[in-house]
């Protein structure tokens, strides 16, 4: 019956909230400076996709035309794999969860402060938070919900980590924001196991494999 095709496409519903145990969450990308933007420009990403299945999850930007960016994780093996197709150079560079920081550095610790304003984004309601990290920079405007749950978002979505909540959108500098990227939609087909493979044309780098 019903729950038998909310299970089959990947959705449940658990004390209200939309738990999603596998298909496609799709943002938008817009610009404050939009007559400046080209489309031919590839450091632009103009769509953002997170795809999850089990133990599975890869996120992805579209850089227009033709070229990506994006990052694979296995719960399973504990692997991150990043990827990139830019000017025609593809390239995955493949470690461990462990060694992630010896990548990128320590990240900086992000506190939240919470408020009770709200507003609706894709039907779902969301409440209002900003970000700080410890190192400064530019604050983080965050709208996020607690109606949708997605387990280990936040592995990929590192950014975020410890947010109380679903991201639904999220911009810097909130009286003129320069980018802003907006949950679009999820989908609620079936994710062909193929989208979490790394194509045979890509040159493959394991960075720590010394330590092995």
């Amino acid at each position: 019956g019903t729950l038998f095709l909310m299970l089959s496409f990947g959705l449940m519903k658990v004390n209200g909230q939309t738990k999603m145990t596998e298909g496609r969450i799709l943002y938008s990308v817009t610009y404050r400076y939009k007559s400046i933007i080209k489309h031919s420009d590839s450091t632009v990403i103009d769509e953002w996709n997170f795809w999850f299945k089990d133990n599975k999850k890869r996120e992805a930007g579209r850089l227009p035309p033709d070229d990506s960016t994006s990052t694979m994780y296995d719960s399973n093996t504990e692997i991150i794999t990043f990827m990139n197709d830019i000017f025609g150079w593809k390239r995955a560079c493949i470690i461990n969860i462990k060694d992630r920081e010896r990548l990128s550095g320590i990240p900086a610790k992000r506190t939240f402060k919470y408020f009770k304003d709200t507003k609706i984004i894709g039907g779902y309601k969301c409440y209002k938070a900003i970000m700080y990290t410890e190192w400064g920079g530019r604050d983080v405007t965050i709208w996020y919900t607690n109606d949708i749950v997605v387990p280990d978002m936040y592995i990929l979505l590192s950014a975020f980590q410890g947010l109380d909540g679903f991201v639904m959108e999220y911009y810097t500098d909130e009286i003129k924001p320069e980018m802003i990227i907006t949950f679009k939609s999820f989908s609620l087909e079936k994710v062909d196991e193929s989208i979490f493979n790394i194509p045979g044309n890509y040159t493959i780098d394991h960075p720590f494999d010394e330590k092995k």
